[in-house]
């Protein structure tokens, strides 16, 4: 926002240079910066509108940081005093009606007649070019000129474009659906019923807040006025301002929340500037507000404020930083807040605003005192480190790919297709689901770089989601580990199984398997695919997918768990563990997985542990297979006998006999 330099140096005799000035804002109060000519660019931060967006409020912070005397009589023989107006609820010359009194907060109007127009004053058109604008004549440069002054938009009817019956009439309404304004610019703009505007007995005349329109505007011909001076709902205003695509200086401001206590201010000024430029006289002021202002005062305790700040301000140094930004006194801690300070709501407010007078610069840095704990481990972040760790080792590049997917890469078994949650407002059909797999993209782009590369090898670890099931609108967010590997020329799913087996013993899981699983319903494997188990429960599968790239997606949630409980402190065994070899001979189509966790499964207290021996495979013996396994028994309370062991190896033996048609030797 453009400040006028010539006019901040009329209401601050003894100002510095500009460059003094700018340096002083940008210290103490907002970003500024250069402009051209006499103007001074400020950046003001959204909650100072109301009491900084004017040449007044750069004053008053200009005054506190230099300790200068505001001087009220800038312009000569039109001094600026904010005097008690004469108000009265039943004007003769025009009638105000508010519709809607929430979001016409205060509404004020004052007529002006024996209005001479011509071209404003030097040193009003000076202060509007320096602040961008154009002059026009002296009631619409008024206008501008009391805006940029107080902060107070105003706006001025011709009066006898309104008078019907020997009376004007305005309406504080919400515009009618279909109902339409032309601006004073030309503009036409189509109406919607949650914009408010200001109408005659018909038609709109104003968009409330942001543009004046034709009909009712101050022309060479003008003699009588009503200048308007209100107040509205900051939302509103910034509603229809974006939804019309119009930005006005008004707009601007009162979409930042102003005080009503600028309608004031605003209406007396424009009243002294006409009178002393346009030889207008005065009339009727009408004012909705029919009860003062209430005052807010907030409590400021000094020592809470050093031990915040960390400083060492007496209550004396304190209260006279208060004092120069315009906060009053009233008891011994509590200060009452000037009206258009908006922002101050709190203690913490308050000692912003000693600080920053004070200096941010002079405040010195102090390191906080507090005790140094060791950081928690994150074990989940760890396991992702370590897995990422390895796999780099092993040749693999890591990818990032989008968490939502179109319909066409939902893949995997019917449940996980079932359970995959769509979008209710996705942005495209390519990204219509959250995906509840990570190898469908991993496949992609394996395709992608296999154009270019004979050997890719690439991992994502990321999260996938799927519905809860019977919970409604709940979602399971899982983190996923996908391995997808390709090679020209050579078959690689054993390379992949070899690389997954080595990067769970890496990671501390020993006690895992793998289970063929032949399902004809998996839309993604050709055929069957291999479950990794562990503790009866399945942390991922491999297998080869319909495009012919071997893949792996583990789950690192369920893996978590069992890595942790690797790495748990178990106390030795007490009692001994018994071991027995057992020697068979299966058909070479039964997989050594399947004999392991049947054996397993016939006894899950007593056997601990069940390892393959020796593997041997001869032509003479045609589709059979000679298989050694050491069967591990242990019980925590007791120590076993041979009579024990003997039933359950009997039963083992029964088991693979009957289950796997298995020859002993």
């Amino acid at each position: 926002m453009k400040f006028s330099y010539t006019l901040l140096k009329k209401m601050l005799p003894g100002l510095p240079n500009k460059a003094r000035v700018i340096d002083a804002l940008s210290m103490h109060s907002f970003e500024a910066e250069n402009a051209e000519g006499n103007a001074i660019d400020v950046s003001l931060p959204p909650n100072r509108y109301s009491d900084a967006a004017s040449h007044m409020g750069i004053a008053n912070e200009l005054s506190a940081i230099f300790g200068l005397e505001v001087n009220t009589n800038a312009i000569k023989d039109i001094p600026f005093v904010v005097t008690k107006a004469k108000y009265t609820t039943a004007p003769k010359k025009f009638s105000v009606a508010i519709q809607d009194k929430k979001t016409c907060i205060r509404y004020s109007t004052q007529y002006f007649e024996g209005i001479t127009i011509g071209s404003s004053p030097k040193w009003m058109q000076e202060v509007l070019i320096d602040c961008g604008m154009h002059p026009i004549n002296n009631v619409v440069d008024t206008m501008n000129y009391v805006m940029l002054e107080t902060g107070q938009p105003l706006h001025a009817f011709d009066y006898d474009k309104l008078v019907k019956n020997g009376k004007a009439e305005l309406v504080i309404r919400h515009a009618k659906s279909g109902e339409a304004m032309t601006s004073i610019d030309g503009v036409a703009y189509n109406l919607t019923q949650d914009m408010l505007v200001i109408a005659d007995g018909k038609k709109p005349l104003v968009i409330a807040g942001i543009k004046g329109g034709m009909g009712c505007e101050v022309t060479s011909d003008t003699k009588r006025v009503l200048v308007e001076s209100a107040n509205f709902d900051f939302v509103s205003i910034l509603k229809t301002s974006r939804k019309l695509g119009l930005v006005t200086d008004a707009s601007q401001r009162f979409s930042h929340n102003m005080s009503p206590a600028l309608v004031d201010v605003g209406l007396s000024r424009a009243g002294q500037i006409l009178k002393g430029i346009a030889h207008a006289s005065a009339g009727e002021r009408y004012d909705s507000l029919t009860s003062a202002l209430p005052k807010h005062v907030v409590k400021f305790d000094v020592e809470k404020f050093n031990k915040l700040i960390g400083l060492a301000l007496t209550e004396k140094e304190a209260a006279g930083y208060l004092k120069k930004l315009g906060f009053k006194n009233v008891k011994k801690e509590l200060w009452e807040v000037p009206a258009v300070r908006m922002d101050i709501e709190t203690q913490e407010d308050l000692s912003e605003e000693v600080a920053r007078l004070y200096g941010y610069q002079h405040i010195k840095a102090i390191p906080p005192f507090a005790s140094l704990v060791p950081p928690e481990t994150n074990d989940a972040l760890v396991l992702r480190e370590s897995i990422r760790t390895i796999l780099v080792g092993f040749g693999f590049d890591e990818v990032y790919n989008h968490s939502f997917v179109a319909k066409s890469d939902i893949a995997g078994d019917r449940a996980t297709r079932e359970r995959s949650i769509s979008l209710q407002n996705p942005t495209s059909a390519e990204f219509e689901y959250l995906r509840p797999m990570l190898l469908p993209a991993l496949i992609k782009n394996v395709e992608m770089n296999t154009r270019y590369l004979d050997r890719v090898r690439l991992f994502e670890i990321g999260n996938v989601f799927l519905n809860a099931g019977s919970a409604a609108g709940k979602v399971n967010e899982m983190t996923h580990l996908g391995l997808a590997i390709s090679e020209k020329g050579s078959g690689v799913f054993f390379e992949l199984k070899g690389i997954a087996t080595h990067l769970l013993k890496s990671l501390g899981l020993s006690d895992f398997y793998m289970k063929e699983v032949i399902s004809k319903d998996d839309s993604h494997f050709t055929g069957g695919h291999l479950e990794l188990r562990s503790e009866n429960k399945t942390i991922g599968y491999l297998g080869v997918s319909r495009e012919g790239i071997s893949v792996a997606e583990l789950d690192i949630d369920a893996l978590l768990p069992l890595v942790e409980g690797e790495h748990e402190f178990i106390p030795l065994q007490k009692y001994p563990t018994v071991m027995r070899d057992i020697s068979m001979f299966v058909s070479t189509d039964i997989r050594i997985g399947e004999l392991i966790e049947a054996i397993q499964e016939s006894n899950l207290k007593l056997i601990s542990d069940v390892d393959l021996v020796d593997e041997y495979i001869d032509e003479k013996w045609g589709n059979l297979q000679s298989i050694t396994l050491r069967v591990m028994f242990e019980a925590k309370d007791r120590t076993l006998t041979s009579d024990e062991v003997d039933r359950e190896m009997k039963k083992i033996t029964e088991l693979l006999q009957k289950q796997f048609s298995a020859k002993l030797r």
